[in-house]
């Protein structure tokens, strides 16, 4: 199963967070554009504001939670995934959401690959 996490806040804010239902269990996540390096940045906190991953920067079909090993993480897969098809890394706040969509694959999914990926 995957699940399209809503952004559309990064239309009229540069700063949000919100609240998730992932393989059962809570998380937050925060998003925050970065001006100068024109990039979205996402920390991951648990239903009680425990920070577990920080810094994540919203990187083009790449697994973004590859470098964390954080048990309370969400098992499955997360990435940014450009709709147009051509592979562009967000180039302005207002592409997430929109051109860009952040998508999470569960374990069960037939397309998880952990580690890598969509097939």
């Amino acid at each position: 199963m995957y699940l399209v996490i809503d952004t559309e806040a990064a239309q009229t804010s540069t700063f949000f967070q919100e609240l998730l239902q992932l393989d059962g269990r809570e998380y937050l996540f925060r998003f925050l554009w970065l001006h100068r390096s024109s990039q979205w940045l996402l920390n991951i906190y648990d239903q009680d504001e425990n920070p577990l991953a920080l810094g994540i920067g919203l990187k083009i079909n790449w697994p973004l939670l590859h470098r964390f090993q954080d048990p309370r993480l969400p098992p499955g897969l997360l990435m940014a995934i450009d709709k147009s098809g051509k592979d562009l890394d967000v180039a302005d706040p207002t592409d997430l959401g929109v051109r860009v969509i952040l998508m999470y694959t569960t374990e069960d999914d037939e397309d998880f690959q952990p580690g890598g990926l969509l097939a």
